[in-house]
């Protein structure tokens, strides 16, 4: 599932980032999580979908293992 395309721009690529993250979020309080700052569980979550957003990957892992 790659929502980006590789001609986009990096503000096209944050505003489709965030806009996975808004249907994430709803995805999952939807399912009774509380995801206010758990990037953890935005991240499993995205793997689980097999996302290849890279950056919202790294954006969201770049605390995980601290």
């Amino acid at each position: 599932m790659n929502i980006l395309r590789i001609d986009s721009s990096p503000l096209q690529e944050a505003s489709a980032s965030r806009q996975l993250l808004n249907v994430l979020q709803s995805k999952l309080e939807s399912q009774g999580h509380s995801v206010t700052g758990n990037r953890d569980l935005y991240y499993d979550e995205l793997v689980s979908l097999g996302t290849q957003d890279l950056h919202l990957r790294q954006y969201l892992g770049q605390n995980r293992d601290r």
